[in-house]
């Protein structure tokens, strides 16, 4: 059943099908992949259209990094008006990317993440995030909603509960001096208590 309401929904079959060819994609050597895949929810997207088109790319990242890789994605409609999502996968320089090392339930993660903001209203989706402070950012209604569709995919596939995942995610912005302790309970909570306002008529 597609219940936004349900813990174990968080969009499962285009999440799985395109976080597994994402993964095989970089375990090939490949710097870029795409494709598209039919929309089969009763949640209506941009244009109402019945595919959705995805891409991954890898970059280099030059100089001194912390982790061997990072992920950052994007939804929306692309060049050709047509829905969306981008993954851009920023790798330390020298790593190969067949050894990438991505987990792969924090690539279902965003990859859920960025479904659900298709299925939003275009105007709660606008996305200002250099005017926003991490703490400003996370509490957006419409990122609320994205985070805890992304973190119930990350706990299926790892089986780690839910809030232990967020928790994890958040703990590193702590100790960079981003976030208090305070906020990111604040935050756990909103991520866990959404209400699904967000979203375009069924």
């Amino acid at each position: 059943m597609f219940d936004l309401n349900s813990p174990d929904f968080y969009y499962n079959e285009l999440t799985k099908l395109i976080g597994n060819e994402i993964c095989n994609s970089l375990s090939r050597g490949e710097k870029n992949c795409d494709g598209y895949v039919k929309w089969d929810y009763p949640f209506e997207i941009y244009d109402d259209a019945p595919f959705v088109y995805w891409s991954s790319n890898v970059q280099r990242i030059k100089g001194d990094i912390k982790d061997r890789w990072d992920i950052h994605a994007w939804s929306g409609s692309n060049e050709l008006d047509e829905p969306g999502i981008e993954l851009l996968f920023y790798l330390k320089k020298g790593l190969w990317t067949k050894n990438h090392g991505i987990d792969l339930p924090e690539l279902y993660n965003v990859v859920a993440h960025e479904l659900h903001h298709l299925t939003q209203e275009e105007d709660q989706c606008e996305r200002k995030m250099e005017r926003l402070a991490s703490y400003d950012y996370f509490m957006l209604p419409y990122e609320r909603e994205a985070f805890h569709i992304g973190f119930r995919a990350q706990s299926a596939m790892s089986n780690v509960d839910i809030e232990e995942c967020m928790l994890n995610y958040l703990t590193p912005r702590i100790n960079m001096g981003l976030l208090t302790l305070d906020q990111v309970s604040t935050i756990i909570k909103a991520w866990t208590d959404v209400t699904w306002d967000c979203s375009r008529k069924q």
